[in-house]
């Protein structure tokens, strides 16, 4: 899974470039492949399930980059029940509830024309106040996802909650802790 999401960065240095599109969606559905396995051995383990919500992410964010949005909301969909699944069998797993915030958040500001998409899909709603209390709270009280809360949490701020002195708060931090990584110039 980490070689995926290292491939993932790789990609976000130059988007517009295809060249690791192949090598990454290999990746993606072995890690995939390879969370979805661990589920079937351990279906009582919450672990086990967000790491499966995990795999999908790099992949979903990649989709949306390359604006295959029904591919990308189908497996948003997956990793939202993944998630809930994991919190069902742990509810003290605070990090589950960043990736359940950012489906809540998106599905309820998406266009009009998602919504009819996510309508005709049977994908659940979102609410967008509830999507951010989520991913704060996975922010605030998870271990793992500080760093891609941060992150996701900049380009909310930016460019859907009018708060770029927030945004750009979350970017300095983000760069002080990981000084080698370019996005966060």
């Amino acid at each position: 899974m980490l070689a995926v999401e290292s491939l993932w960065w790789q990609i976000l240095i130059n988007p517009e470039s295809r060249a690791r599109d192949s090598q990454f969606t290999a990746l993606a559905a072995k890690a995939i492949a390879a969370s979805a396995a661990w589920t079937r051995r351990e279906p009582g383990r919450a672990e086990a399930w967000f790491y499966l919500a995990g795999s999908y992410g790099p992949l979903v964010q990649w989709r949306v980059l390359r604006k295959q949005y029904v591919a990308a909301a189908r497996e948003g969909k997956t990793i939202k029940a993944a998630l809930e699944r994991a919190l069902e069998l742990d509810p003290t797993l605070a990090d589950a509830h960043f990736g359940i915030g950012v489906y809540h958040y998106y599905a309820g500001v998406a266009p009009a024309a998602f919504k009819m998409l996510r309508w005709l899909l049977l994908l659940p709603g979102g609410d967008r106040a509830k999507g951010l209390q989520e991913m704060l709270q996975g922010r605030d009280r998870g271990q793992l996802l500080k760093g891609e809360a941060d992150y996701q949490l900049h380009f909310i701020y930016l460019w859907y909650e009018a708060r770029p002195d927030v945004a750009l708060g979350l970017l300095e931090g983000l760069d002080a802790r990981y000084p080698g990584n370019p996005l966060f110039l």
